[in-house]
């Protein structure tokens, strides 16, 4: 299908009519490949990542709506991004580097657990977190219990579509992130694209606010 590929380190493929058959054709024959980037794909429908042998160190699928499983097994992967409809099936286990993890479910902050919780097998390593959800959930966060993250060091908060909500119940999800550096919130007013970066600085101050809640 295609030749010459076997130096091919980066491969960007957006709104690029390509199936399951063919992703599977360019892990195998480009040895080399450390970066895939999936946008826009409306034909890919299960995406299989697996075995030691790829090289792939980092993986980006945004608005491939048609996608129903991802599979991500045995892998070199140091990062993960994952923006879109909420897969029915996220299988993802035995990825010792995995360390930076970003996920978008175009949905609530329920979606985003669910499919942060699938991701358990690197909660122990995880460095880099970015979650981006609706702001219909955020009194609901005291309810929900988030893992332990020993490790991670950044935590990124996108609201989209936040109308001067409460910000308390974020504290909630940090409690049990003893070493977080940074947490940045960054928020959408109204429907507008208008951000604003928050960032807590001394990590001693995010502890106490946590422990007080």
């Amino acid at each position: 299908m295609f030749l010459g590929l076997k130096s091919l380190k980066t491969l960007s493929l957006k709104a690029v009519k390509v199936d399951d058959e063919a992703i599977e054709y360019f892990l195998s024959n480009c040895p080399l490949l450390e970066r895939l980037s999936l946008h826009l794909n409306f034909r890919l429908r299960n995406l299989k990542i697996v075995g030691r042998s790829l090289l792939l160190r980092h993986l980006e699928v945004v608005r491939c709506c048609k996608v129903k499983t991802i599979e991500i097994c045995d892998t070199n992967l140091v990062s993960f991004t994952y923006a879109g409809k909420k897969p029915k099936t996220m299988l993802l286990k035995n990825a010792p580097k995995l360390v930076e993890v970003s996920i978008n479910p175009y949905g609530s902050m329920w979606h985003a657990r669910a499919m942060f919780l699938q991701l358990s097998c690197c909660f122990s390593q995880l460095e880099n977190l970015q979650l981006t959800v609706c702001h219909s959930d955020l009194q609901r966060l005291r309810n929900y219990m988030w893992p332990e993250l020993k490790n991670l060091k950044h935590f990124v908060l996108i609201v989209e579509r936040w109308f001067n909500d409460s910000l308390l119940g974020f504290l909630v999800m940090i409690k049990n992130w003893p070493n977080l550096q940074r947490f940045v919130l960054q928020l959408s007013y109204n429907g507008s694209h208008r951000h604003d970066r928050f960032r807590e600085a001394p990590r001693a101050n995010m502890r106490k606010a946590a422990r007080e809640l």
